[in-house]
């Protein structure tokens, strides 16, 4: 998630920035053994800091609003060509749906799949495909259980 400089070449993800005391000095890194200020191996001088990113690109808000317009364009784009297939961008936690995702398998594992042959994260995925249909048969049961209760 690097940011583009003015001339058009790829910038710092990061940024470092020197935490200061309040006379507005930069901070020295004291080594507790000798009371002196710690130096790197070139001899410069270290001095207290942070890093922050150089973008909000890595936000969780600006993933999330990329996802929704996705999304949208995709429905949009789908509804013009009469295709009835809808995207959500929200997480089955947040559309209220009681199910386990699944995994990223990625493209290798992907391509060996589709060859037949089993792989870690498919047989991940098969596992909760297959606790998620018995969370659903265990969920009809116990509705019509609930059903015959109310009939007696």
């Amino acid at each position: 998630m690097r940011p583009l400089t003015e001339n058009g070449e790829w910038g710092a993800k990061q940024k470092k920035i020197y935490d200061l005391d309040e006379n507005g000095e930069k901070i020295p890194v004291i080594d507790k053994k000798t009371g002196q200020q710690k130096v790197d191996k070139r001899n410069r001088k270290q001095w207290k800091c942070h890093t922050a990113d150089s973008t909000d690109w890595n936000s969780k808000e600006n993933a999330k609003m990329w996802r929704k317009d996705l999304a949208d364009t995709i429905n949009t784009t789908n509804e013009q060509l009469g295709i009835a297939l809808h995207w959500e961008h929200r997480s089955f936690k947040e559309q209220g749906i009681d199910r386990e995702p699944t995994i990223h398998i990625g493209a290798t594992a992907n391509a060996l799949e589709r060859k037949g042959v089993q792989t870690e994260r498919g047989n991940v995925n098969r596992e909760i495909i297959k606790n998620n249909m018995l969370l659903e048969q265990a969920k009809e049961m116990l509705m019509l259980a609930k059903q015959e209760l109310h009939r007696a």
